[in-house]
């Protein structure tokens, strides 16, 4: 009897663990797959990025002094950037138009982590600690403004129909505080990092 009982009350606990694990899971699928990313692109530059560091890092050392020295055109980087920026967001609405759309921005999501893991750490061969400081400087603030674009990507098929509409407005107002930031606010950010790293 003692054996049945245990067998009979150790399948429901772990039926019921099962049922917790695979609910965190799914709640937390895009931060998980981010951080998969994360780690993928960090193994994939430690494994191949050493012979190619001039061609993947995020800044070689010329354009760092270039960078330094230049000056820039506010207004042709505003219509460099929002033209970049909205072939991006073009491609995010049409993913969010199509029945896989939950695949897909999981899928961005693991490029996008990749993409992060790779960078940090190029930076982090090319110029030690202070290459995380340097991918932190050229992707703030305006990424802050284009995360929480996609949040509401992936949170809209929770959000009500009369509630759409402004919650389009919403992403187009922190949209252009992203591109504007980006232009007005990065360029001074990484000028004083690279001042500091050099």
């Amino acid at each position: 009897m003692a054996y049945n009982f245990k067998t009979e009350r150790g399948v429901p606990m772990r039926k019921n663990l099962s049922k917790k694990l695979t609910a965190y899971i799914t709640k937390n699928r895009y931060l998980l797959v981010l951080f998969m990313g994360v780690l993928a692109g960090t193994f994939f530059a430690n494994c191949y990025g050493q012979d190619n560091i001039d061609v993947w890092g995020l800044y070689n050392k010329d354009y760092l002094e270039m960078m330094s020295m230049v000056s820039l055109n506010y207004r042709q980087l505003w219509w460099y950037v929002a033209a970049n920026r909205i072939k991006l967001v073009g491609i995010l609405a049409l993913c969010m138009m199509t029945t896989v759309r939950g695949i897909l921005m999981l899928a961005v999501t693991c490029f996008g982590g990749a993409e992060l893991g790779v960078m940090v750490s190029m930076s982090v061969m090319q110029y030690g600690m202070a290459g995380v400081l340097l991918v932190a400087a050229s992707l703030l603030p305006q990424w802050i403004f284009y995360t929480a674009v996609m949040m509401m990507a992936i949170n809209v098929t929770h959000v009500a129909n009369n509630k759409k509409a402004p919650a389009a407005a919403a992403a187009l107002v922190l949209i252009l505080a992203g591109i504007c930031t980006e232009v007005l606010v990065n360029p001074v950010l990484v000028k004083n990092v690279i001042y500091m790293i050099y």
